[in-house]
């Protein structure tokens, strides 16, 4: 029952999309299907709800949503903005409680990232075929529409892999990991350089780690440098073949990473780093006007307008555009700055302890669960990973304005708990094979370990 559910609850988004206007009757649809099925799962294992140390963050991230509401009312946002910008948000909070059930359930650790995968890879799929067929955006022109959400947990999986997997080259990296990078490729996004870098700096500190621990064997080693150069080249030819067939991409990403404006146009600067300008100062501008709203913020979903200031710069690169400066509510560019304008202060720390506290607990149990002669468990290690991958578009990007990407970073916070619970719960078997006449009672796992 828990595993049909869990199948549901993530698949809920798998064919969600960026439309203009948001709010769909098929998005709604999409939305009944992630409540109800994660609903069904908390009525179904609500004892492990309350399962430690995950459940700290739980109490966290529930704490900072039912107070954004308050602020919004406050500020007089309009409920309509409220929801959208929200929804990701409370949709993170609802994963940390469904995985906290499914992490007491028993389930296999690597049957209960199936279904990311499964839905992950639909999600990539999906948004190129509504961007390219269905809306029709040309290829040489398109973007952000391409972009799933769940592209840096296949760019950590897939790095992750590179490293640890005990597979030959697992099929489920191919596809995932295809699919990302080619629609990454595509798009012309710079930004998930630098997720691919921290991926890659997190696994390499990682093996410093399990080498120390003596986890590895030379033949082991010798395994993995023989599939590393496999994927390698796998990776080349795939580029290849898209440059080849889309010459276009290449002339785009020559002029992302070597022309400051993109287009021929001479700007001060690289025009994604004067947009970023114009929204941060805009907002942070708001904020200076009323000192005091810098502790609770403006609220989830107000309205803002770019500085002026760079808009004459930014018309060189997109010529007459009348709605430039048109106020929006577009959850920013930035995580932390949008963190500052919606929730103040005291929303930007509940966004820093839970992305801390999950790196803190992830780093906690793969310290605790890593065995001297034990190869290093891919999935034991992933959570950390896919969780920086995450933190590092917090930068340039706001990852919280997808819904799919609210329910995976929420599930992959309290995904080390199935490990640490599974490790409890073999704790508790070799305890009673010891001690057979021990009451019941005396034999249940700490809270805490």
């Amino acid at each position: 029952m828990l595993s049909i559910l869990y199948w549901i609850y993530c698949l809920a988004f798998a064919f969600d999309f960026r439309g203009e206007d948001g709010g769909s009757s098929v998005q709604y649809v999409f939305l009944m299907l992630a409540v109800g099925s994660g609903l069904a799962i908390m009525a179904v294992g609500y004892r492990a709800l309350f399962t430690l140390p995950g459940i700290y963050l739980v109490l966290l991230w529930i704490g900072f949503l039912v107070l954004t509401p308050f602020v919004a009312v406050g500020q007089g946002v309009p409920i309509g903005n409220y929801i959208r910008c929200s929804l990701p948000l409370h949709l993170m909070g609802l994963s940390l409680f469904v995985m906290q059930v499914m992490a007491r359930s028993g389930m296999d650790p690597q049957k209960l990232l199936l279904p990311l995968v499964v839905s992950g890879s639909i999600n990539i799929f999906w948004r190129a075929v509504y961007s390219l067929v269905i809306v029709k955006i040309p290829i040489h022109e398109i973007r952000y529409e391409l972009l799933s959400s769940a592209a840096p947990f296949f760019i950590g999986y897939a790095v992750v892999a590179f490293f640890f997997s005990q597979r030959r080259i697992p099929l489920d990296v191919l596809i995932g990991g295809g699919l990302t990078f080619g629609s990454v490729f595509i798009s012309i996004t710079r930004s998930y350089i630098a997720t691919a870098g921290f991926a890659f700096l997190a696994c390499v500190g990682l093996l410093y780690v399990s080498l120390r621990r003596r986890q590895w064997t030379v033949p082991a080693i010798i395994g993995k440098l023989k599939q590393a150069a496999g994927l390698g080249v796998m990776g080349v030819g795939m580029i290849l073949v898209i440059a080849i067939t889309n010459p276009l991409v290449l002339e785009r990403w020559t002029k992302r990473l070597l022309e400051n404006a993109g287009t021929g146009a001479e700007t001060s600067a690289d025009v994604s780093l004067l947009t970023r300008q114009a929204e941060f100062d805009a907002m942070l501008g708001m904020l200076s006007e009323n000192p005091h709203t810098y502790f609770f913020g403006l609220g989830l979903g107000a309205y803002y307008q770019w500085d002026e200031a760079y808009l004459h710069e930014l018309l060189l690169v997109w010529g007459n555009r009348d709605d430039l400066n048109e106020e929006t509510f577009f959850p920013g560019h930035s995580t932390w700055v949008y963190a500052v304008f919606s929730s103040g202060y005291v929303g930007l720390a509940c966004y820093l302890l839970i992305f801390l506290g999950g790196l803190a607990f992830a780093w906690r149990v793969i310290w605790k669960l890593s065995f001297a002669g034990h190869p290093p468990n891919e999935f034991l290690i992933l959570p950390m990973v896919v969780t920086l991958c995450y933190l590092s578009q917090t930068f340039t990007a706001n990852p919280f304005m997808d819904r799919f990407a609210g329910l995976v970073i929420g599930l992959f916070l309290v995904y080390p708990q199935v490990f640490l619970n599974r490790h409890r719960l073999a704790q508790l078997s070799q305890s009673q094979v010891a001690h057979p006449a021990m009451p019941v009672a005396s034999m249940q796992p700490s809270p805490v370990s």
